[in-house]
């Protein structure tokens, strides 16, 4: 009798998700294509908030130097064309100190950043 009921119970269960499913399936397909994509607020506004908050966060990252990056990426949003000889110098120095076994950096990362930094100068 128990082995029943339990069986009873799975069997219910089950009965309830499928009818969740049924009822976010209906849900999805009338209400969400109902509801704008942007919320009163463009795409670009989004992105341009979300960069200038992590642009925040990576200068305020202590001992890591992003600022050869930050200037890197505002360079390619306003549309300058990266030096081909500075990204090759940048990739064999990035290559010169990733660990695949580690996937990791060999040193740290402001110690990076740096070399980056003094490269760019260098080439600039």
């Amino acid at each position: 009798m128990c082995e029943v009921a339990a069986r009873r119970g799975r069997s219910d269960s089950a009965d309830a998700l499928r009818a969740v499913y049924a009822d976010a399936d209906a849900i999805l397909a009338t209400e969400i294509t109902s509801f704008p994509l942007w919320n009163d607020i463009s795409p670009e506004a989004i992105i341009l908030v979300s960069w200038q908050n992590l642009r925040t966060a990576l200068l305020s990252a202590e001992d890591e130097d992003w600022g050869v990056w930050i200037d890197w990426y505002e360079d390619r949003l306003s549309g300058v064309a990266p030096d081909r000889t500075l990204t090759e110098g940048i990739l064999k120095l990035l290559e010169a100190h990733w660990d695949e076994d580690e996937a990791d950096w060999t040193v740290p990362v402001g110690v990076l950043n740096d070399r980056v930094t003094a490269l760019a100068a260098r080439q600039g």
